[in-house]
């Protein structure tokens, strides 16, 4: 009788146990596959995500010479170093084209690296398992996805206050005179990137200094290297207008908080029913997070608790700080790091829930756009000469699609304010009567448009009816968003431009 036949157990010993290779074999393929999931998407949304109104104002900034550039900021709400970088990027092209896409090289290449450093910190803080899995987390996050495809300041000042982390790091391991003030440039590198990253700094400072006393001048020294670069920078800050800045907010302050809290500890952004399910994750996690600080490393929850304190606080002044999404991405590696020490189980729950996010999240991000849409229907039109004025902030983005056609200087901005800053617009110091009057000698002029695309809402848009009440006109299309009118049109072209209903 043969072994088997005398312990038929051992039939299902295969099924019972496997090898601990074999299953950590399948382990790592799994956390493999999620980790190209992360970086193929971030790929695959750099190419087919459409450019929306803000890139397309980075892509305008960036084309500027240097001075203008500078100069334009000066009627903008932000720092100058992401829109330099750009500018490095764009250099070999000289007009709008398909390779504008490469305004979001930058964002990718500092959303690998932000991956790359989590894993180092992870070695660095001796907790190796915590650095792979809080770059995991970093991978699949749709926050971190999707600001990894855009051409704005969000990826790259996201690497750069990681890097300080770094940085703090090193100092407090082994101080040097030479390592304080590279931190200090780097701080002054991040701040001059994005505003909002002074919160995610002063959160960092603020923890190390506090767990670093005995090296407070050295921590000095970084802050007076940091206020030395900064210092020309600030009277352009103090002059840049509020206004700039004055998003809609149509949430009370408690609902925004709420909403970048759950953005901020599930790496997730969502509407509807589906907030609710994250602000319950979100507390959750944060709960843990109070209930086993003691085994959790103290720099990057420290710095994210010190610097999300701070941005609320500062939001109770300046609203307009607390914006769902953008407040939060800044803060999401210091989260992870915080979060991956928790374990594999809260990890492992979390990357499903962000994974089937990013899954279902991203088919939506690849659809046109409604302006680019309408500006794809009004071009074919506009081969024929015609002239197109624009009310509102919708002008610059209709007018870079006019210029990708190969239609530069057929659309007008209204008010002409809008040329002196196109990445933002505000009615708020604009009079009725001004509107009025400067609509009224744009549709005079010898060179006046005939056609009106008017985004509903607009005092401005009103203003161009109103002065096109005595002239020949019909409407050719209306919907819950905008309405187009064609004035006067001419013999050459009977017809005029085709008639869309709602």
């Amino acid at each position: 009788m043969s072994q088997q036949e005398a312990d038929p157990a051992l039939d299902d010993e295969p099924a019972r146990s496997r090898p601990p290779g074999a299953v950590w074999g399948r382990v790592a393929g799994i956390i493999a596959g999620l980790f190209l999931f992360g970086v193929g998407a971030r790929i695959y949304f750099l190419f087919l995500k459409p450019l929306w109104a803000d890139e397309i104002f980075t892509l305008w900034l960036a084309r500027l010479d240097l001075g203008a550039l500078l100069s334009a900021l000066k009627l903008d709400s932000g720092p100058p170093l992401h829109y330099l970088v750009s500018k490095a990027v764009l250099s070999p092209t000289s007009s709008p084209g398909s390779l504008d896409i490469l305004v979001r090289l930058p964002s990718l290449l500092a959303s690998l690296g932000v991956m790359g450093l989590l894993i180092y910190l992870g070695k660095r803080m001796g907790r190796p398992e915590t650095g792979w899995l809080s770059a995991l987390l970093y991978a699949v996050s749709p926050l971190a996805v999707f600001y990894a495809a855009e051409g704005r300041a969000y990826a790259l000042t996201t690497f750069l206050c990681l890097l300080v982390f770094e940085r703090c790091l090193a100092l407090g391991e082994k101080p040097t005179p030479g390592k304080a003030v590279v931190l200090g440039v780097l701080v002054a590198l991040a701040f001059l990137s994005h505003y909002l990253s002074l919160f995610v700094l002063a959160g960092i400072g603020g923890a190390f200094t506090l767990r670093h006393r005995d090296k407070m001048k050295l921590w000095l020294v970084s802050a007076a290297v940091a206020a030395i670069c900064v210092a020309p920078w600030l009277p352009i800050l103090a002059g840049q207008p509020r206004a700039a800045m004055d998003w809609e907010r149509e949430e009370p302050f408690s609902a925004r908080a709420g909403i970048v809290l759950a953005n901020v500890m599930t790496g997730v952004h969502a509407d509807g029913a589906a907030t609710v399910l994250l602000l319950v994750a979100a507390t959750v996690l944060l709960g843990l997070l109070f209930w086993r600080r003691k085994e959790l490393p103290a720099e990057p929850v420290g710095a994210f608790l010190m610097g999300f304190l701070l941005l609320l606080l500062g939001a109770l002044l300046r609203p307009e700080l607390l914006l769902p999404e953008r407040s939060a991405v800044l803060f999401l590696p210091l989260v992870f790091l915080s979060l991956a020490a928790l374990g594999r189980v809260p990890v492992a729950g979390l990357v499903l829930l962000m994974s089937g996010f990013l899954a279902f999240q991203g088919r939506t991000w690849t659809r046109p756009l409604p302006i680019q849409q309408l500006s794809e229907k009004l071009i074919p039109a506009f081969r024929d000469q015609h002239l197109l004025v624009v009310a509102g902030i919708w002008g610059p983005e209709i007018r870079y699609w006019f210029e990708r056609a190969g239609l530069g200087g057929r659309v007008r901005l209204f008010p002409a304010e809008l040329e002196k800053h196109p990445g933002w617009y505000s009615e708020a110091h604009l009079t009725d009567a001004d509107l009025r009057r400067e609509a009224v000698e744009l549709l005079k002029a010898a060179a006046a448009p005939d056609v009106l695309v008017l985004p509903i809402g607009y005092r401005a848009s009103d203003a161009l009816v109103q002065a096109a009440t005595a002239l020949p006109s019909r409407r050719i299309a209306a919907t819950p968003l905008f309405e187009i009118l064609e004035l006067q049109p001419s013999s050459g072209r009977p017809d005029g431009l085709p008639h869309q209903s709602r």
